[in-house]
């Protein structure tokens, strides 16, 4: 039913390290042949999402080991594993946070441009580890052949450029990543540590702290040429701050200096606690109200299967929020915050889930089911057991049930 060829014939003369732009050339220019039957039985399957799919899994069950081991534990673009870690110099403890700073916030631009580069990744220290793994995935897309025996077919042609960019743009931003903050580091940290208070990276988004506008924006330049492009590559914005004692926000995040000025706190914001709350609200409103459709209809089944469906999402939702802040530490001394979603989260689920229901007696019931108190529950191979725990049973097989919970927000702090 599906064939897919790719023409790799006229790439015959590539060596056996390959570059970076040859490879995303090779990619862009797969074909897929689909049986006309095939696709007008199935018209609702997107065929690239498929091929899409199983690339991404290729690309991080099988590559994701090596590709790891070379990376800085910094926070690059669509990253598996310390995707949320972030570079933070020293912070000058000279530095007061009552004067004028400036704010420098950076940006890399035309990221298309940047993956067809070779020039950043040629200067980088693991090029040759860098073009080992480049091979490793190509080779596995050459390998990956479907072949579904038909007599009759209509010949196809659709264009996976974008779908494959979008998977394989992972690894070549992380490796120009990667060797950007190595040239960064080995030509411009001393001038970094003396003019900057302050220096963080998310992935391609750069923010600095000085008290001197020229000396910073002398240091951006002088990064602009060690990439060695001939367009603009950088966006450059800044903000000055009178006291950076109130801070600011920066991507979801409130910096500001402690009370003593011998270190940075990195902070959630509040627009991001409320809008994390909202969501969680959302999630649980909308199940509620296919919860009440179905028993209506007297069908516990389906009841049960919303109920598992509503901890997937909420557990989906409060790992993805806690993981963005958790690499930073910022929540090493923010336990107040903590106490407070752990409430407020439980409340939501007890307010909506629950709200209809008048009887003490059904209300003792459905806390001692959904909130037990003697629980213990496995989480990252650690017991683990608090009292308002939201979990639910389910039927792993047929003599086997698991128990299937929301776990504390602190809990994942030691994830």
């Amino acid at each position: 039913m599906i064939q897919i060829f790719l023409n790799i014939n006229q790439y015959s003369h590539i060596l056996f390290f390959p570059d970076s732009f040859t490879v995303l050339n090779y990619l862009s220019n797969s074909i897929i042949f689909i049986d006309n039957d095939f696709l007008y039985n199935n018209f609702s399957i997107s065929f690239n999402s498929f091929i899409s799919n199983i690339s991404y899994l290729l690309f991080f069950f099988i590559l994701e080991p090596e590709w790891e081991a070379i990376f800085y534990s910094c926070s690059y673009y669509g990253r598996y594993q310390n995707y949320n870690s972030c570079i933070i110099l020293d912070f000058d403890k000279n530095f007061s946070g009552n004067y004028n700073s400036n704010v420098c916030f950076l940006k890399f631009i035309n990221m298309l441009s940047i993956l067809q580069s070779k020039s950043i990744i040629l200067k980088g220290y693991s090029f040759n580890l860098d073009k080992y793994i480049i091979y490793y995935f190509y080779k596995i897309n050459r390998e990956l052949y479907f072949y579904f025996p038909q007599k009759q077919y209509f010949w196809r042609t659709l264009n996976l450029r974008s779908n494959y960019l979008k998977i394989f743009s992972f690894l070549i931003l992380n490796i120009f990543l990667n060797s950007f903050d190595f040239c960064v580091a080995l030509f411009f940290l001393k001038e970094i540590r003396r003019l900057f208070c302050f220096y963080v990276r998310f992935a391609f988004l750069f923010l600095f702290i000085s008290n001197n506008f020229l000396l910073s924006n002398s240091i951006i330049h002088k990064m602009q040429r060690l990439l060695l492009f001939d367009y603009k590559v950088f966006t450059f914005n800044s903000l000055f701050i009178s006291n950076l004692y109130k801070g600011f926000t920066f991507l979801g995040f409130n910096f500001s200096i402690s009370e003593s000025f011998d270190n940075f706190k990195l902070m959630p914001s509040k627009y991001s606690i409320l809008y994390f709350l909202k969501f969680y609200k959302d999630l649980v409103y909308s199940n509620m109200i296919f919860m009440k459709f179905y028993s209506c209809k007297g069908l516990r089944e389906v009841i049960k299967s919303i109920l598992i469906i509503l901890i997937l999402n909420l557990r989906a939702l409060v790992f993805n929020w806690m993981f963005y802040y958790k690499s930073f530490g910022t929540f090493s001394d923010s336990k107040k915050i903590l106490n407070f979603l752990f409430f407020k989260t439980n409340s939501i689920i007890l307010n909506f889930w629950f709200r209809r229901i008048k009887s003490k007696n059904n209300l003792f019931y459905l806390k001692k089911k959904y909130f037990p108190q003697s629980n213990r529950y496995l989480f990252q191979n650690k017991i683990k057991s608090n009292k308002w725990i939201f979990c639910t049973k389910y039927r792993f097989t047929e003599k086997i049930e698991k128990v299937l919970f929301i776990p504390k927000l602190s809990w994942l702090l030691f994830f």
